[in-house]
């Protein structure tokens, strides 16, 4: 899990706290850009939250993961049946 932030740089303080205050343990990347972020531009996030898997290599699989359709997608990356096919 990685975090990708889509605060402002004028929000980093609040965003810092945040994380401290939940106990968010997976590292955040954080530019300041906003909506100018290069990963969301790049991967045309246009609201949040998003979810977006990748597989072992970089690759994207999906923007969509949410719920049970998420748990078996990384169950198949991780080389294990999807828990609906047991």
């Amino acid at each position: 899990v990685i975090g990708i932030s889509l605060d402002q740089e004028k929000d980093r303080k609040a965003l810092e706290n945040f994380l401290t205050a939940n106990h968010i343990p997976w590292p955040q990347h954080f530019d300041g850009k906003h909506w100018d972020s290069e990963f969301a531009v790049k991967n045309g996030v246009k609201s949040i939250p998003a979810a977006f898997l990748f597989d072992q290599a970089g690759k994207l699989v999906t923007k969509n993961g949410r719920g049970r359709k998420l748990r078996d997608e990384v169950e198949w990356l991780l080389g294990r049946e999807p828990v609906q096919n047991r």
